[in-house]
């Protein structure tokens, strides 16, 4: 089955997602309001991550993924003025294969920071993420999150009301398979009118189509899903092949060096197995 693990780490799937969308009958007049209320409900149903400080983020907006989240970021304050840890999104090192990295302690004074939490190259909370908070907060540092991977997460305990943070999103293509109809929620202190995601908004730009069908995964899959779904397969595929478990459902690692290994298509096979 170690032939199953990739090096890319692609969203894990199941049958399901599938069979839901060959049955999809979308509401076509899904408001942004209905969507944002039912992903209120689906987040708070949690039941393998401990999320503090989220009701402090009262300004809440769809957006089209946690990707137009970040296109949103480097419009607003352009690539050379958003620093970017190493071992984030590869989003940002196709972007921008020369970039130099930020560093802890390095960070420079006022100038933005995006990153992933969960973070992409530890499939866990970043090991430095406390020191990164305080350290923006002395060098007044606006930090913005991408929780991309949240929905496809377990054991991720973390306060978003650290005043630090800015802004975050949280998508539903990693927890249930919609990379194809990517749809999102920004959540941020205050509202700024002055940027793509608020006018999207305002302006009632946003497909009515990929709101109604993010509203009926939302109602048809937990927020837990895939965990509940692939946990103990993925524990145990974790143990026999001597790989290390994160706490992100598509990623493990290898022992000694860390390198990440994508389990999707080991999980869906694994599952097929059983059934």
């Amino acid at each position: 089955m170690r032939h199953l693990l990739t090096e890319k780490l692609p969203a894990a799937h199941a049958p399901e997602f599938d069979q839901l969308r060959s049955d999809l009958r979308v509401n076509g007049s899904a408001t942004s309001d209905e969507f944002i209320s039912t992903f209120m409900s689906w987040i708070s149903n949690d039941r393998l991550n401990q999320l503090e400080g989220i009701e402090e983020f009262t300004n809440r907006e769809v957006c089209f993924g946690v990707t137009h989240f970040i296109d949103d970021l480097i419009m607003q304050y352009g690539e050379y003025s958003l620093q970017i840890l190493e071992h984030d999104y590869m989003y940002y090192r196709r972007q921008w294969p020369h970039k130099e990295w930020s560093q802890l302690n390095h960070l420079v004074q006022r100038c933005p920071i995006i990153m992933a939490l969960p973070f992409p190259g530890f499939g866990n909370i970043h090991p430095d993420m406390l020191a990164i908070l305080d350290e923006c907060l002395d060098k007044d540092i606006p930090i913005h999150l991408d929780c991309a991977w949240l929905p496809a997460s377990r054991n991720i305990a973390f306060d978003f009301s650290h005043p630090a943070i800015k802004s975050f999103a949280i998508s539903l293509s990693k927890g249930l398979g919609l990379d194809w109809n990517r749809i999102a929620v920004r959540f941020s202190r205050k509202k700024d009118n002055n940027n793509s995601i608020t006018i999207a908004n305002q302006f009632d730009m946003i497909n009515s189509a990929c709101l109604g069908i993010g509203i009926e995964y939302m109602n048809s899959f937990s927020f837990n899903f895939l965990w509940e779904r692939y946990g103990e397969i993925y524990d145990q595929s974790c143990r026999s092949l001597k790989i290390r478990p994160t706490n992100v459902i598509h990623m493990a690692q290898e022992f000694g060096s860390g390198k990440p290994l994508g389990t999707r298509d080991l999980l869906l096979e694994k599952y097929k197995s059983l059934i």
